[in-house]
């Protein structure tokens, strides 16, 4: 009992070092890193002794498929000509990431913990969102697109990151709230989220929640079907096609933000489509040895777009290459998802998997371990899947 308490204590107090760590007030003082460093920290040494003390954890740890991923995601690095500096803080991030998405077992291996993650997430909100408020720091910033003309920002730097900060925390909430167990506090909370989604005006985030809080509760659907499965198919193929087109010919292609991030993703696949060496392994050493990334990225695409979105993030580090490792990585998933047998663990997994792929078209957070959403998304998704299998 007490190990267990242990463990979650010591995921909840990680995740929600990261989550605080992206403060405004701590990003502008210098602070943030110190509370990322021991957030990692906290959790690798765990993943480290957990590896020598579980040998079912060891036998994981080296399978063909793992190394093919390690491969795929580490080669375009190591290939290119870069500042020894900037290569290792590369590599440290694709660590990170390799061992959320891989070896979470090193972590944890049950809900509880990731439940204590997720609460130990809406705290380093709820903190940094007080902190704002007393020291005085802007908590809204005005927008030119969404449904609102302002946006809550809790105390971060930008919505986006709020939203998805609260989509992490959100998810794995949700998921123990439907399958596992109804706590008043998870209600609360879930409450609580919904409410700073809504003013967030973060529509990528928000978009995101919806798809998942519908995905999740495909139970009834299915129910559905079972009692009139020619209507019931109809119906539902009927809406997801007209969420579909509505999504992107009504929101996505209709907005500038969206728009300016297409043409950046496009921008840099032109101006690479003869250099195969960058397509396939990226060009991390131009991007990251001089000024901001930002704006070295873009005045090479001659200003024609932004550089937010996911999918160019993972080109420009890894290559296609890292590209082909992201998604094996979501074939394990996958694979594990059509072997389970328990509907729970099967929505579960269809609903993180759509929520993340999605995500890399909107924001770069799933493959920036600053934010704790793709290290928190990664993980839970691990788990799911070794609980598929189980």
């Amino acid at each position: 009992m007490a190990r267990k308490v242990y463990n979650q204590l010591i995921i909840c107090i990680s995740f929600f070092l990261l989550t605080i760590s992206v403060s405004s007030i701590f990003m502008l003082n210098g602070m943030n890193k110190y509370f990322a460093y021991l957030a990692y920290l906290l959790l690798l040494v765990k993943t480290t002794t957990s590896f020598f003390r579980d040998r079912s954890f060891r036998l994981e740890v080296f399978t063909l498929i793992n190394f093919i991923i390690v491969f795929t995601l580490f080669i375009g690095i190591l290939v290119q000509n870069m500042n020894n500096f900037i290569r290792l803080k590369l590599i440290l991030t694709m660590i990170l990431i390799i061992i959320f998405a891989l070896f979470s077992k090193g972590i944890t291996s049950n809900f509880q913990d990731l439940r204590a993650g997720a609460h130990g997430i809406f705290l380093g909100v709820i903190l940094v969102f007080f902190i704002a408020l007393i020291t005085g720091s802007s908590i809204f910033s005005t927008v030119n697109e969404g449904y609102l003309n302002f946006a809550l920002t809790a105390g971060f730097l930008h919505k986006n990151i709020f939203g998805f900060i609260l989509l992490a925390s959100y998810s794995v909430i949700l998921i123990y709230w439907k399958f596992v167990s109804k706590r008043k506090i998870d209600f609360l909370i879930l409450f609580l989220e919904t409410i700073f989604f809504i003013l967030s005006n973060s529509r990528g985030a928000i978009f995101l929640a919806i798809i998942f809080f519908v995905f999740i509760n495909l139970k009834y659907f299915i129910k559905l079907i079972k009692l009139n499965s020619n209507i019931s198919i109809s119906i539902i193929i009927l809406l997801f096609i007209g969420c579909f087109y509505y999504f992107f010919n009504k929101i996505a292609l209709n907005s500038g933000t969206f728009s300016h991030r297409l043409n950046g993703l496009l921008g840099w696949i032109i101006l690479f489509r003869e250099n195969y060496h960058v397509l396939f392994f990226g060009n991390a050493a131009e991007v990251f040895k001089g000024s901001e990334y930002n704006t070295t990225v873009r005045s090479m695409i001659n200003w024609q777009g932004t550089v937010e979105m996911g999918l160019l993030s993972i080109l420009i580090k890894n290559g296609i290459l890292g590209i082909l490792g992201y998604t094996m990585i979501f074939f394990k998933a996958i694979k594990s998802m059509n072997k389970t047998k328990k509907l729970e663990i099967k929505l579960s997994l269809l609903s993180l998997i759509t929520t993340m792929t999605i995500s890399v078209l909107t924001e770069p957070y799933l493959v920036n371990t600053a934010v704790c959403y793709g290290t928190f998304s990664f993980m839970a998704l691990s788990v799911l899947s070794s609980k598929a299998v189980d």
